[in-house]
């Protein structure tokens, strides 16, 4: 088959079947990957504060959603994420392996041994048990290096016990920076060795006996263990498979994971063997048991009674999980049964991957087996487990709603109907209103209005959410008085105020524009997500009551203003009277923030792009010649003079910290700055001079346009199947129905703005630089940010 894909995700090719397959998705921008001697899949990772992601089959993993989309099933309703970590947090260890070499010093047996190019050092990290999954501790780093040119890029244990790092050599890292000067002839290959490292004779493995093969599988290497298998299979003599039945059934005899990996290869695994090892006293062929049978997706109903009765028994967290993983791949007939009894494994109910990776052996089958499904929810009994309350209830009604075909309504309104009590309901319902989030319910069912009709009876006022998605009258009428009553509470009158507008009941203008004259403590919360629902109200007249209220002190708290200057950009209409206010200096133009204008400028109407130029110039500062001579400049100023680091953090917070983070400070719109080279003038001056070169995907600003004119920008937070979510540089969040989208494109610009060192003074310039590129803050600043 042909297949093109791309993402953050673990794949595997079979060369016999020609299948390919997803083992597990996410990763948070994968660099490496690493199987250990027991076969457990991890990866390095561009994410911060961790060592890397630790794989569960048929798992979906922290993904960057900007950069590679959402994950390839819509109805994960979650992922687990990187392995958790204590130790250096610096950006990044993109490439990792684990040492299992029998070379090195007993401490470093198991341990993860990462290259990181960005700081110029190897580190090792202890590797640590954790529920089902594991977290690392770090150790002193093992190679540090002042030379910045060292960067390490790949990492291997050799089959003599060393490692051997790959070494880019070079004194820039970044790859999307656009000027060309790499230096193309440098490159190293270095070994780290045992002090009393003795060189290993030549040998070819491919020679070797079958009895050799068979020795060689006891190795204290892992690479020959691993390579001693893989050339068993290879060769395909079936001659060794009565030894390595011996082998594997043994209790005591160290090589029964690899005998057991070779009899899978010679076609010699079978469910006799299977029913024979789930008893084995090494949970890792129990797992790996389960994990073969998984991979053949058909199993027999004896294999699936003894594994059911195992996923009761099994007292390894690693085991139990590859039961849930395998469970989700096996016919509902098989696999549903060990779901059941797994979620009623209480010690589970915290771990980082099984509650998930349960859910989705469910979701599996809530198409292909809907009878199954309902099988399983027909007993009272099930509704009550602890598991299925907190991880299961919500998202299979979320599941079948956000799907919207008759047959999965349907599904929706017998999963009311079973349901034996009140709580488990309103679970339902949460589930529900999920998947109609930014939406009006139309078009139910006639069961399903039923159920939904029987369970409104009686609904207090902090349940009305469901019943103005329905469009109820009575409900509505009520919402519109309690957003504006000041003694409801505040939670809920949000909700409401959030809902009205997604619903665009025309009824809701007139109390929403009335909330942006609240006063008193805690108001600035109300009057933003006001403000919000009415970018969703196509009328002229919106724009003028926000304007009519723009200098009042009103909206000059918590970023209130800031929310209205977005709202006003939103549309073509209000944009011009904005920019009136702005041409007639009634507003002044240094106080609208770039984004905003990017976003005004937008527009496609020559007007406002002509007012736009008139007061900002050009969006993109300059020519790359330009550009250019404004980094030499900087440059020249830095090294001509000393900055203060008090003042430059001032600037910092003033100029940057609304999208970058800098020591434990700053909003999360950008890339945060305390993990990269900072020290590297070269690297920075591109950075703040032209942004817009080189920007990182996950950090794409998008503009979306709508059917009924709306313009917004920001970075993809979420998308599902039928909404979108942007975050603006306030990380505050626009919700857009995807059936309302015109236009959904990346844009080249970044959020930062271009010529930011033309604006200010040569002494802040050296201030500015001297912060940003500051090692660790002194104590002067310490102090003024509060660290």
């Amino acid at each position: 088959q042909n297949v093109h894909f791309k993402g953050q995700m673990v794949w595997r090719y079979h060369p016999e079947s020609k299948v390919f397959e997803i083992y597990a998705e996410g990763g948070g921008n994968t660099f490496s990957l690493e199987i250990d001697s027991k076969g457990r899949v991890f990866s390095g990772t561009n994410n911060g504060s961790t060592r890397g992601m630790h794989y569960a089959q048929g798992g979906y993993a922290k993904k960057s959603w900007g950069k590679h989309g959402p994950l390839t099933n819509p109805y994960a309703f979650g992922f687990y994420e990187h392995m958790r970590h204590e130790g250096y947090n610096e950006r990044f260890s993109q490439t990792f392996s684990i040492y299992e070499g029998g070379a090195f010093p007993t401490k470093y047996n198991g341990t993860v041994i990462a290259a990181n190019s960005l700081h110029n050092r190897v580190m090792a990290s202890r590797l640590i048990p954790d529920t089902s999954t594991y977290r690392t501790v770090d150790l002193p780093p093992i190679v540090l290096s002042q030379d910045r040119w060292f960067r390490p890029v790949d990492i291997k244990v050799g089959p003599d016990g060393c490692i051997y790092l790959a070494d880019w050599y070079d004194s820039r890292l970044t790859h999307v920076d656009p000027r060309d000067n790499w230096h193309k002839s440098s490159g190293r290959i270095y070994r780290l060795k045992a002090k009393n490292f003795q060189p290993i004779k030549p040998f070819d493995l491919s020679k070797a006996s079958n009895a050799e093969l068979l020795a060689t599988m006891g190795h204290n290497n892992k690479w020959f263990r691993q390579k001693a298998v893989q050339v068993l299979g290879e060769r395909g003599d079936r001659s060794v498979v009565p030894e390595l039945l011996k082998i594997v059934k043994s209790e005591t005899d160290g090589r029964s994971l690899e005998a057991l990996w070779a009899l899978n290869l010679l076609h010699a695994f079978d469910g006799k063997l299977a029913l024979e090892l789930l008893d084995h006293n090494d949970q890792h062929i129990r797992r790996w048991v389960v994990r073969l049978l998984g991979d053949a997706r058909s199993i027999s109903q004896k294999l699936a009674k003894r594994l059911a009765e195992r996923a009761a028994v099994e007292p390894y967290a690693e085991v139990r999980s590859q039961l849930a993983s395998s469970a989700k791949r096996f016919p509902a007939d098989a696999g549903l049964p060990i779901v059941q009894i797994l979620l009623r494994r209480e010690e589970d109910f915290e771990d980082l991957h099984i509650p998930l990776l349960l859910w989705w052996a469910i979701e599996a089958k809530t198409i292909s087996d809907r009878e199954a499904v309902v099988q399983m929810f027909s007993d009272p009994n099930f509704w009550e487990v602890p598991m299925v309350d907190e991880y299961v209830l919500e998202r299979i009604m979320q599941r079948y709603a956000m799907d919207g075909s008759e047959e999965n309504l349907a599904m929706c309104a017998k999963l009311l109907k079973l349901a034996p009590g009140k709580e488990q309901k309103q679970k339902l319902m949460v589930g529900l209103l999920e998947a109609f989030r930014g939406q009006k319910i139309t078009d139910l069912p006639a069961e399903l209005s039923k159920e939904l009709a029987e369970y409104q009876k009686g609904l207090g006022e902090s349940d009305l959410a469901l019943a103005l998605r329905l469009g109820n009258k009575n409900a509505i009428d009520r919402a519109l008085k309690m957003i504006v009553d000041p003694k409801a509470n505040r939670p809920t009158r949000l909700l409401y105020v959030e809902i009205l507008g997604q619903i665009k009941h025309p009824g809701a203008v007139r109390p929403l524009t009335s909330l942006l004259s609240l006063n008193g403590a805690g108001t600035h919360s109300l009057k933003r997500v006001a403000l919000q629902s009415l970018m969703n109200f196509d009328d002229p007249a919106i724009g003028r009551s926000i304007l009519g209220r723009y200098h009042s002190s009103l909206l000059d708290e918590h970023d209130v203003r800031s929310t209205a200057q977005r709202v006003l950009a939103s549309r073509k209409e209000w944009s011009l009277l904005f920019l009136a206010e702005i041409d007639a200096w009634r507003i002044k133009a240094q106080n609208v923030p770039l984004d905003v204008v990017q976003q005004l400028a937008l527009h496609e109407d020559p007007k406002i792009k002509a007012i736009v130029k008139k007061h900002w110039g050009k969006i993109r500062g300059g020519t790359p010649e330009e550009k250019k001579k404004e980094m030499a400049r900087v440059a020249k100023l830095i090294k001509s003079g000393k900055g203060d680091l008090a003042s430059g953090q001032a600037l910092f917070k003033k100029t940057c910290s609304a999208c970058h983070t800098l020591f434990g400070e700053g909003g999360k719109a950008g890339p945060k700055l305390t993990g990269y080279e900072r020290d590297n003038l070269n690297f920075m001056l591109l950075a703040v001079v032209d942004p817009s070169a080189a920007i990182r995907e996950e950090f794409t600003n998008f503009l979306v346009v709508t059917d009924d004119g709306r313009t917004v920008t920001g970075l993809i937070e979420e998308q599902t199947t039928k909404t979108l979510t942007l975050k603006d540089v306030k990380g505050q969040k626009v919700l857009i129905n995807k059936a309302e989208v015109e236009i959904l494109k990346a844009l080249d610009i970044s959020l930062m703005p271009d010529g930011l060192t033309k604006t200010l003074t040569d002494q802040q310039v050296r201030d500015l630089f001297a912060y940003v590129m500051s090692r660790t803050p002194s104590r002067k600043t310490a102090k003024v940010s509060g660290q």
